[in-house]
């Protein structure tokens, strides 16, 4: 004899009462496939708001609350971590603050706090909560759970250890801009402003853009090295013409520092030039040419699918793959993320409609509106999510919110002579802590601390309800579904 909660059953009822009920979720519309994140569940192909809202605009507010009523301000960039967290760089509040995947709630992980463009430069080798950010641009994750900020406005990058939570500067003198010296530790030189940040394949080089180019840090030498694009003053706001194409990348210019950039499994990089309106491509051999858009051309996309050195951006600012080499397209000012596809080189809207708006939440993606995307990522269970920033132009923001499309078929133009592929889901080996800690996870980069063993999370792929009985309640858990969609 069982307990479920204070009623006694037998275990051959409980076996029968679970089997009855699974058969009746199973006949449920979205029984087949989703994903339940931050308490609420989405069907593939869906868009949910889960941080901040279209009603009360941007500011500082709601930390240790729901995501959903608390206010950032003019947030550009986020990422997912281990477990499923959404990490957002706050630029004008000087916060990186985290959406729990499991709770919803919203906490501050770093920066004290500004509401406004103003900032500060102090707290390196103490606590990332006590120290000082100043318009904090971009934030990324290192496989060993470190996080890296690029620190805007006080000209570093700086890293949050995930076992001790100490912030230290790692690239730049803080609070001082100028132009830099290549092949020299990077903590012995100086940066203008940084921006955005990526990896390489094996996150030994952290890349970031600064002042028209891109520049990279070598994780275990500390050594900075120019990866793309030429420096300008330091100082200048110009906006030059993209050239080089068909070289290298190295031989060079953007029109101006690219706003996002994103490394693919093979080690070729995108990039938004913004000032051109156009993305372009670095390839792992460092030749650089136009992928997407046309130099200088604006016009609005429209809802159908454009070949991509057709298709028109306007102030692109941001970039983000999935695991196929799709590049999602932040197109700011056209409010839609767009994608090109990997396998026809094909433009399409994959999130609003071209029209600027904020209706639509738990809609079909395509048919919802965007006020002005400025943040784009696609998680490991090509999840994809998106920051809202309601930009009346490239820069200011009106609304800081985050949404998020589960899952989705990728959409194609009409079926190519090529072979449908149909790959299978990687499975994580990402770590939690039985504590739900932060836990730190094997690093190529020499540290004197003993590293310690991950252990194996589910991964955040995509998620086929499963029925289970606990204290006479019904629980609705997501596991990870078989294969991806095919992307043809």
């Amino acid at each position: 004899m069982s307990h479920c909660g204070s009623i006694p059953v037998t275990a051959n009822l409980r076996r029968i009462a679970l089997a009855v009920i699974t058969l009746l979720v199973a006949q449920l519309p979205f029984a087949q496939s989703g994903v339940f994140w931050g308490g609420r569940y989405g069907p593939e192909g869906t868009i949910l708001t889960f941080a901040g809202n279209y009603q009360q605009g941007n500011g500082y507010a709601g930390d240790n609350g729901p995501a959903t009523s608390a206010l950032m301000y003019a947030p550009r960039s986020l990422y997912i971590n281990f477990n499923g967290d959404i990490v957002v760089g706050d630029l004008y509040n000087g916060r990186i603050r985290k959406v729990s995947a499991k709770t919803g709630i919203i906490t501050t992980i770093a920066g004290i706090g500004s509401t406004g463009s103003a900032g500060g430069s102090s707290g390196d080798g103490g606590p990332a909560t006590s120290a000082q950010l100043n318009n904090p641009r971009s934030v990324v994750q290192a496989e060993n759970g470190d996080v890296y900020i690029a620190d805007r406005d006080n000209a570093a990058v700086r890293r949050v250890d995930i076992v001790t939570g100490i912030i230290t500067t790692v690239v730049g003198k803080l609070g001082t801009k100028a132009v830099s010296t290549f092949g020299v530790p990077a903590t012995s030189t100086t940066i203008c402003q940084p921006c955005a940040t990526t990896w390489s394949t094996d996150q030994t080089i952290l890349y970031f853009s600064d002042n028209y180019c891109i520049k990279q840090y070598n994780r275990l030498t500390g050594i900075l090295s120019l990866y793309a694009g030429a420096e300008g003053t330091c100082k200048d706001a110009a906006a030059y013409s993209s050239t080089g194409d068909g070289g290298p990348a190295t031989s060079a210019k953007f029109a101006r520092e690219p706003s996002g950039i994103w490394m693919d499994r093979s080690g070729n990089m995108y990039t938004s030039d913004i000032g051109s309106h156009a993305v372009r491509r670095i390839s792992k051999d460092g030749i650089i040419t136009l992928y997407a858009g046309v130099y200088g051309s604006t016009s609005n996309p429209g809802s159908a699918g454009v070949p991509a050195l057709q298709a028109q951006f306007k102030f692109p600012y941001n970039v983000h793959g999935d695991s196929s080499g799709n590049v999602y397209v932040a197109d700011t000012q056209h409010c839609m993320v767009r994608i090109i596809n990997v396998t026809n080189h094909m433009v399409y809207p994959f999130i609003g409609t071209g029209t600027c708006g904020s209706s639509g939440d738990a809609i079909k993606s395509t048919t919802a509106n965007m006020l002005g995307p400025s943040g784009v990522f696609v998680d490991s269970g090509n999840n994809r999510f998106a920051i809202d920033c309601g930009t009346s132009t490239q820069w200011a923001c009106a609304v800081s919110v985050v949404r998020v499309v589960f899952d989705v078929p990728m959409p194609t133009s009409q079926p190519t002579q090529q072979p449908s592929r149909q790959p299978t889901r990687q499975p994580s080996s990402k770590p939690t802590s039985p504590t739900g800690q932060p836990t730190r996870r094997p690093s190529s980069q020499p540290s004197q601390q003993p590293t310690k063993q991950p252990v194996a999370r589910p991964s955040s792929q995509v998620r086929r309800p499963c029925v289970c009985l606990r204290d006479s309640t019904l629980l609705l858990m997501n596991l990870p579904a078989a294969a991806v969609i095919p992307t043809e």
